[in-house]
């Protein structure tokens, strides 16, 4: 495809959950703030969600603390940082060797070590996003091209084991940065490379749709969706001291039925119309080259 119409999809997948969660964020902080008394000033809200939406980051500390986009701070990973390697990728590096790909994702992973804690998202580690997703990007990349290449064995491990190994990831008790980042980082692209084998399993296809389809809602929307959630139950009467995995266990329910709304409400019928509209030029264009080679074939048969 051109690189204008990679763009295009780019914008396509990404955009419509950028507005969801801006404006979740918008009205999860005005009810999060103004409930608990902490007046913050109208232009201060404008100008954040001007930010979320234009996908520019907040470098300075905002009344909100000191995330590049306070409405909504997962947003960081899909703005700047992605933006770029998008760019860079589809301008200069989609037909890059193996080796050249390797040496940016090796010296970003070293630059990580050397930063120490992993940054990105606050207005004081703002420019450690930048080998952060030099080596989370062009690793998927390099993941991709021996995935295609069958360098590699093609371990078939079950999603159940994958995810335990997930679980014990998540639940290491300490601040992951330095050196120990390399095996966590090391795990996660064995994690990655392993899960892609397991589309073979036929019985895992209906579950591992609706995770695939939701997975992006829900990164989107769970950090405004959770104070929400624990608002809910706090009228309900859930003590928040002394039910914790009670707590954790009705969230995830909460947000995941409310993203599975937005995807199917939202998301999804957004980007069909979107890819009619925007793409619709590049599929009248194949069309009309196709009708051109059909008919150059049949002049030329005897």
């Amino acid at each position: 495809m051109s690189f204008r119409e990679f763009l295009l999809r780019r914008f396509i997948r990404l955009y419509p959950m950028i507005i969801a969660g801006s404006v979740a964020g918008l009205f999860s902080s005005i009810g999060r703030y103004e409930l608990y008394h902490h007046h913050i000033p109208a232009y201060s809200y404008i100008a954040s969600i001007l930010y979320s939406l234009t996908i520019l980051p907040q470098i300075s500390d905002t009344p909100f603390g000191n995330t590049i986009f306070p409405l909504n701070p997962v947003i960081w990973s899909l703005f700047f940082f992605e933006l770029i390697a998008n760019i860079l990728y589809g301008l200069f590096l989609f037909k890059s060797r193996l080796s050249v790909l390797m040496v940016i994702a090796g010296s970003s992973l070293i630059a990580i070590v050397l930063i120490g804690p992993v940054g990105g998202y606050e207005t004081q580690n703002f420019w450690a996003g930048f080998p952060r997703v030099g080596f989370d990007f062009f690793g998927g990349v390099i993941l991709y091209k021996i995935y295609l290449s069958n360098r590699l064995p093609h371990w078939r491990i079950g999603p159940i084991t994958l995810s335990i190994a997930l679980f014990g990831i998540f639940s290491i008790p300490t601040a992951i940065d330095g050196l120990m980042l390399i095996p966590i980082l090391f795990s996660f692209c064995f994690i990655i490379y392993s899960a892609a084998h397991i589309d073979k399993i036929q019985k895992y296809n209906s579950i591992q749709n609706l995770l695939g389809a939701i997975s992006y809602p829900l990164y989107a929307l769970h950090r405004p969706l959770f104070p929400v959630c624990l608002f809910l139950l706090l009228k309900l009467g859930v003590d928040m001291d002394r039910q914790y995995p009670i707590i954790v266990f009705l969230s995830s329910i909460m947000i995941f039925a409310g993203s599975y709304f937005v995807l199917k409400l939202y998301d999804e019928p957004l980007r069909a119309y979107l890819s009619r509209k925007l793409l619709k030029a590049k599929a009248t264009s194949v069309k009309s080259e196709s009708k051109i080679a059909s008919v150059v074939k049949s002049l030329a048969d005897p």
